[in-house]
């Protein structure tokens, strides 16, 4: 009520050496505002057969102006504006299917993760 529409920006794409994205969870910020960390579960659902791989991607966000299409789904995306992503790094999942991505910050582990091999990545 009275609050203003979101910004149609475009709709993100992987590049065609990581096929598209399965199934996202889940969208973070990454600490630097460069990136976002994204849970793919790969498929809907664990229960149906599915081809998608779980993994987490970094990907670095692009500046873009706001697009003069409004980003509604049709069969012929007429309406939406495609960009891809540059992938920083892909974490193949061994989880099944991820449904959340939480950037936590180093310092704010503790040594009892930054030693039994939890972080594999210090800043």
């Amino acid at each position: 009520e009275g609050a203003a529409p979101p910004v149609y920006l475009g709709d993100g794409r992987l590049p065609g050496t990581l096929e598209t994205f399965g199934f996202v969870r889940s969208v973070s910020p990454l600490p630097n505002g460069a990136g976002l960390l994204v849970a793919d579960s790969g498929c809907e659902k664990l229960s149906d057969p599915c081809d998608g791989d779980p993994r987490m991607i970094e990907v670095a966000f692009p500046e873009l102006d706001p697009s003069t299409l409004g980003g509604s789904y049709s069969e012929e995306h007429t309406d939406q504006d495609f960009f891809e992503f540059d992938v920083l790094r892909v974490l193949e999942s061994k989880l099944g299917q991820p449904y959340e991505a939480d950037v936590l910050p180093y310092d704010s582990l503790g040594s009892a993760l930054r030693t039994v091999g939890a972080v594999t990545c210090p800043p």
